[in-house]
């Protein structure tokens, strides 16, 4: 038989007439009557004082005056005594019919008060208690059928006749009926008598039964009226309690089948413990004993539960059974009787309704004896201990026929109550699709449930049952438009269900609201499980697990709230400066397609008190929140196991509604919902306490969506054999004759399908719906490993090969490095480095292993990518791990120079510095003023393409490097300053910022930061800087303090860096595979030999070639016309010599009339190389060397201008003639001493260059710092002579221009010169004199 569920509404209320009892006020009492000896004193008195007033008129008859005063007072004593006499005479009976009168009407207005009881009470009683013929309508009618639940007072209490009952407010006289002195009113007192002898009772009342409190209920008499009278309590149960409530169950024999078969139909008769064939069986028995072993398990199962509840009776979730023993053809009515530990039937819910002819056939205890009659009258037996209870019922009993009962059964028999409407409500499990009427969530129809909802019922949905099955509904809206919210609190202890609570209200809310509408961004601190599911919703705006273990995704979520409450403040304003969200919502609803969709958000926290404790900061956003959310369509909804009053102190007002489900202590249910009573929840899962201010507070049990997804049962084929329905058990048997047809009978189906939850099949059908997700507020943490490929292709120029190379617009010059996270804005975008603007230098900073290598590979394969050879041009210089070497392969790559090869080094130093001056050189002949321009002029044509558009300079190791050599400083310091304004760009990596000195850091306008050793070493900010996960190499603080995730430099598709240089390799041979453009010009080292003859031959410009300069791989020379002297320093076989030699070859390359040479050289090594023509002197010894210099001495001193020396003269240098004089001295060290042989020259040192005098002196590094106050060597290095530095001592300390020594090849050497950085300088070779 098909069934159908019913829902009982809220009961109506019945007319009450009240209890309180109605007491007649006594009759007034009857006055006494007054002594005669006070009546003779009112008389003689009158009669003194007129006699006294007599005599003085007689007396005083001469005085006119006096005798008329005497006369009035006489005749005013007579009027009074006869006043006095007349009304002591009248004045009790008067007194008496006053009293009478007012206490008539006063038993007027009683009488009247009565009536309206009786009346009141028949009505309530009439409709409480109907006649059984008029119970089917009731039975119909929705509003009433199954109406007493059972909390209810009037549960069980069933009618069995009508007769005469007490008034409901009990009548009574209140007289003093011990005095024999008081004295009532005979009139009164008879009147109030009649009033409760008349009223005191209400005739043709229903007689009721409160079968609630007994257990054994003996109806003895007639059989057939005892039948009659418990079909009447039948009927009556059936009508007015749910079948979920009571159980009906009937012992008879089988000759009465016809009295007891419609009974059949009954769902209360219903045994679903046990079944009979495919249904369920009934709870109908032949004799007690076989009710006795049906029951047995139930018996046992409520004893315990008895015993639980320590003797309480039972509550609202016990399951009442009522028992109707036939007795007529049964030998014995033994086996239900109560066993201890019991001592009523009642105590276990059972309660026994005996129909026996005469009493000896009775159980032994029966609570109650009711007696009937064969004609109908109804009598309660009673004892002399009852005289104290409610009156005996007597009157006739009801007689109801068994065709009235059977169609009260049958309108009954198909009618099943909804689970969220049983008694039992707080105790069942209900799942949320029974809640919101939704058949099938599997077949949910969005375009029905997502339809806009009226304001009223806007974000208002139902999370479960109340105590009577009513929905709990939760309303977040703000209490302005009817609603509970914005901003509330869960609270709950381990198992109290408070994960399933928030699951079902967010099922609850995106079932009933649209994306459109409603957003939520759900947060659990400790883990995922609580919102496992639901980030797949539509209406998902972020799902944030795990911030336990991550400080930064803490950071990273206060951002982004941040965020959004400033981008909806943004909205509300340029919409027209809207007060809140819903003037906004109607404004879009007006007709404004221009307006975005703004829906609310619900931000729910799990656990948000642990969050506080690690991050007390939190409570600030919590308060903004709890400040503007309401006007920008925000709802906060905090939850935790325990609370912590302290922690949310200043929250508490924004916090208008509260759920409290079972708390660890009294005192958190007193700071949770103001009183204990969540302590005391049983428990169960779901059980709590919503309490809204001061105007709501209801208990309810939150809905399940958690359960395994059953979808509801397939309708009955119709090939099923019909069963018949009797009122016995046997239908199985019946049923095991019908032969089956295919005779597959219970074929085992497939495989069953994963078991899936309540709330994924809801989820997955929300998402089938297709809807468009709702903006996100909340986006995926930054990987761990990210490949370049992911963040190229989302800028011009990054596509892949497929797509082609197309060069980007030559107004930029980006590197696209990886993936920057800005939460506060609520979105991520590739990190890109503009080299054409203030970033044009950039020093990255962090500690060890924390990707600052891979990010300059990753910063220079990006800048491959995009752009052609000559576009760009990269020179590295690799002192960390040799990552960067595997870039050496790349078109755009100029060279890379590692620790082991420091001349590499120095010539990319070199090299930068060469294209500066070379830049300098373009931008002045080709007009132009900026970077820009060149990449302009260079894409136009006006530029060479052989000039590179942008020079990188890529340093990993910067202390390293400043260690290994001295000039480095100076020598970036110079591409630093230049380089941004000639499109010539630096990237330098270090540890920490004062590795960098001051004067450099000012120059480096980008800074990234990896992770630090030091936080307070950051210069973006030290909170940010600790925020940086340390097992995460590659993540990066900005100087825009977002986070960024710099990309792995491969394409190969795998984001990992175990084979990082494989897919480096990979890479690099991609990007040559990507351009045809020819190659940037490699850098080019000093040689180890270098020929002199070739280096003059190239030599173009006017001095002596000393060799090939490092900086642009061209003649170094001596210029004698701007430095006359030149000093040179180096260990022995450094080639000093060499150099000297080379100088004296080009010297002698001159006319001897123009220049003569004199030639120091104790060692003999240039022996033969001058010819006669220019050597002025050829010295081997000291007394020698001292000769000439005192002769040259005094040639020297004519030269000097004398005083008759014109300027022009002094300017053109022309007032002496004769020989330039070069004196070239080798191995200086050999003749220095106390008094050395050249001192003579020394004071001519200085003005050499008018006199045409010049000296080249070399001397070993060794000793050069105890020599350096010999006159000579001090004279030239206070003219800053330059110096040419070969390979020495360092610990000599600076010997020329502020420059020490230090280990260089053979024949190489440091040219140190004024103002200018050190340069090395390969010697050239000329083979020396035979």
């Amino acid at each position: 038989m098909a069934t159908t569920l019913v829902h009982r509404p809220a009961r109506h209320s019945v007319p009450d007439p009240g209890t309180a009892p109605l007491v007649i006020a006594p009759p007034p009492q009857l006055p006494e009557n007054p002594p005669a000896t006070s009546s003779v004193a009112m008389i003689i008195m009158p009669i003194i004082t007129g006699s006294g007033s007599l005599l003085m008129t007689i007396t005083l008859g001469h005085r006119p005056l006096y005798a008329a005063a005497g006369m009035l007072v006489m005749v005013a004593s007579v009027a009074v005594g006869i006043v006095m006499f007349v009304a002591q005479h009248n004045g009790p009976r008067k007194r008496i019919r006053e009293q009478r009168e007012r206490y008539l009407d006063y038993l007027d207005q009683l009488r009247e008060t009565v009536r309206d009881v009786a009346a009141t009470q028949r009505r309530g009683s009439a409709h409480r208690h109907p006649p059984p013929h008029l119970l089917v309508e009731p039975a119909r009618l929705p509003a009433r059928r199954w109406e007493r639940r059972a909390v209810d007072p009037d549960f069980l209490t069933l009618r069995v006749g009508i007769g005469d009952r007490p008034l409901a407010r009990p009548l009574s006289l209140k007289v003093d009926t011990s005095s024999p002195l008081i004295v009532y009113d005979p009139v009164c007192q008879g009147l109030a008598d009649q009033i409760v002898e008349l009223y005191a009772s209400v005739p043709e009342e229903p007689l009721v039964l409160p079968l609630r409190d007994l257990g054994v209920v003996s109806v003895v008499g007639d059989r057939a009226a005892g039948r009659g009278l418990a079909r009447g309590l039948i009927a009556q149960l059936a009508t007015f309690s749910a079948p979920e409530d009571v159980r009906v169950g009937v012992v008879r024999h089988s000759r009465l089948l016809p009295e007891w078969d419609w009974l059949k139909w009954l769902p209360h008769n219903e045994f679903e413990e046990a079944t009979d064939g495919p249904l369920p069986a009934r709870l109908v028995t032949g004799t007690t004993m076989e009710m006795a072993d049906l029951l047995a398990t139930e018996i046992e199962q409520r004893t315990l539960d008895m015993q639980r509840r320590r003797g309480q009776p039972p509550g609202p979730g016990t399951r009442r059974l009522v028992v109707v023993v036939d007795g007529e053809f049964q030998s014995t009515l033994s086996g239900l009787a109560a066993e201890p530990p019991v001592n009523s039937l009642a105590d276990l819910g059972i309660h026994l309704i005996v129909l026996v002819g005469e009493r000896r056939e009775e159980p032994e205890h029966v609570d109650m004896r009711l007696h009937v009659s064969e004609n109908g009258d109804l009598a309660e037996e009673t004892t002399e201990d009852d005289t104290g209870a409610a009156a005996p019922l007597k009157g006739r009993a009801d007689r109801p026929s068994v065709a009235l009962l059977t169609t009260l059964a049958r309108t009954l028999s198909p009618l099943r109550l909804a689970a969220t409407d049983g008694a039992d409500a707080l105790h069942a499990t209900v799942d949320l699709p029974e809640v919101l009427g939704v058949p099938d969530v599997a077949r949910l129809d969005t375009r029905t449930t997502w339809q806009r909802r009226s304001a009223g019922d806007f974000l208002r949905v139902p999370i479960g049952i109340g105590p009577s099955g009513n929905l709990v509904l939760l309303d977040l809206k703000e209490s302005a438009f009817g609603g509970m919210g914005p901003h509330g609190l869960v609270v709950g202890a381990t198992g109290s269900g408070k994960s399933e609570m928030l699951r079902t209200l967010v099922a609850s809310l995106v079932i009933g609201h649209s994306p459109e509408h409603l957003a939520l961004l759900l947060v659990d601190f400790k883990g995922g499980a609580t919102f496992a599911d639901t980030d797949r919703l539509p209406h998902s705006a972020g799902l944030v697990t795990n911030l336990v273990d991550d400080d930064g995704l803490v950071l990273r979520f206060r951002e982004a709230m941040y965020g959004e409450l400033t981008r909806r403040q943004q909205i509300l304003k340029d919409a027209g400066n809207l007060p809140n969200l819903h003037a906004y919502e109607e404004k879009r609803a007006a007709g404004r397609e221009d307006l975005e969709p703004l829906p609310h958000l619900l931000v729910i926290i799990d656990e948000f008190s642990e969050l506080l404790t690690a991050h007390p900061d939190f409570a600030e956003l919590f308060v903004a929140i709890g400040r503007i959310g309401r006007s920008i369509g925000v709802h906060l909804l905090l939850a935790t196991q325990r609370l912590d009053s302290g922690k949310i102190k200043g929250l508490e007002s924004h916090l208008s509604y509260r759920i409290g489900l079972r708390t660890f202590s009294e005192a958190e249910s007193r700071e949770v919902i103001g009183v204990g009573d969540a302590y005391h929840l049983p428990p169960e899962p779901g059980s709590g306490y919503l309490k809204v201010d001061t105007s709501v507070f209801e208990r309810f049990k939150a809905a399940m969506v958690s359960n395994p997804y059953v979808p509801p049962a397939e309708t009955t084929s119709k090939d099923d054999p019909v069963a018949p329905v009797i009122s016995y058990n046997g239908l199985g048997e019946l049923l095991m004759s019908v032969p089956d047809d295919d005779g597959s009978g219970d074929a085992a189906k497939g495989a069953d399908e994963a078991v899936r939850s309540t709330l994924q099949v809801t989820v997955d059908r929300l998402v089938d719906a297709g809807a468009p997700p709702v903006r996100p507020v909340w986006l995926p943490p930054l990987p761990p490993e990210l490949q370049l490929d992911a963040v190229l292709e989302h800028v011009p120029g990054g596509e892949d090969d497929s797509a082609g190379a197309v060069e980007p617009d030559p107004a930029e010059i980006r590197a696209v490095i990886g993936l920057t996270d800005i939460p506060r804005e609520q979105r991520q975008k590739p990190t890109t480095l503009d080299f054409a603007g203030g970033d044009s230098n950039i020093v990255v900073l962090g500690g060890p292993q924390t990707g600052k290598s891979t990010l300059l590979r990753t910063l220079t394969t990006s800048l491959a990518w995009r752009y052609p050879p000559g576009r760009i041009a990269v020179y590295a210089i690799d002192y960390g791990g040799g990552g960067l070497n595997t870039l050496e392969g790349l078109p755009h790559v100029a060279g890379v120079a590692g620790r082991s090869d420091p001349e590499r080094v120095q010539r990319v130093l070199s090299d930068v510095r060469s294209q500066l001056d070379q830049r300098e050189r373009i931008f002045q002949h080709a007009g132009l003023d900026s970077p820009a321009a060149l990449r302009q002029a260079r894409a136009n044509g006006t530029v060479p393409k052989g000039v590179v558009g942008d020079v990188f300079l890529l340093i990993d190791g910067w202390s390293s490097v400043r260690e290994s050599f001295d000039d480095a400083d100076s020598a970036l310091l110079d591409i630093v300053s230049r380089g941004p304004s000639l499109g010539v760009h630096t990237v330098v990596t270090g540890a920490a910022s004062s590795q960098i000195r001051s004067r450099l850091q000012a120059l480096f306008g980008g800074r990234i930061e990896f992770r630090l050793t030091d936080a307070f070493d950051s210069g973006i900010g030290r909170k940010l800087a600790e925020e940086l996960p340390k097992e995460t190499p590659g993540r990066a603080l900005l100087a825009d303090e977002n986070m960024a995730h710099v990309a792995l430099p491969r394409m190969d598709g795998r984001a990992a860096d175990d084979d990082l240089g494989a897919g480096v390799r990979d890479l690099v041979a991609r990007i040559g595979n990507r351009w045809t453009q020819r190659p940037v010009r490699q850098v080019r080292t000093l040689p180890d030999t270098v020929e002199l003859d070739e280096l003059v031959r190239t030599h173009s410009g006017p001095g002596l070639v000393m060799g090939m300069a490092e900086r642009d791989l061209a003649p170094a020379a001596m210029l004698p016309d701007e430095d006359p002297h030149l000093v040179v320093f180096g260990d022995p076989q450094s080639g000093k010599s060499t150099l000297l030699r080379g100088l004296l070859r080009q010297l002698i390359q001159r006319p001897g009339r123009e220049l003569g040479i004199v030639l120091v050289d104790y060692r003999r090594a240039h022996l033969g190389l001058v010819g006669e023509s220019h050597l002025l002197g050829y010295c081997t010894g000291a007394q020698h060397t001292k000769a000439i210099a005192t002769d040259l001495a005094s040639s020297l001193q004519e030269r000097l201008p004398g005083p008759d020396v014109t300027p022009k003269q002094l300017r053109e240098r022309n007032w002496w003639t004769g020989l330039e004089i070069f004196v070239v001295v080798d191995d200086m060290d050999l003749i220095a001493g106390r008094s050395s042989p050249l001192a003579p020259l020394a004071e001519f040192l200085p003005q050499g260059r008018d006199i045409g005098l010049h000296m080249i002196a070399a001397r070993r590094t060794g000793g050069t710092s105890r020599a350096a106050f010999e006159p000579v060597l001090q004279s030239l290095g206070d003219m800053a002579t330059p110096g040419m530095l070969f390979s020495g001592d360092r610990s000599e300390g600076r010997l020329a221009n502020g420059i020490p020594s230090r280990q260089l090849p053979q024949g190489r050497a440091l040219l140190a010169r004024r103002g200018r950085p050190p340069e090395q300088v390969q010697v050239g070779w000329s083979p020396p004199p035979e």
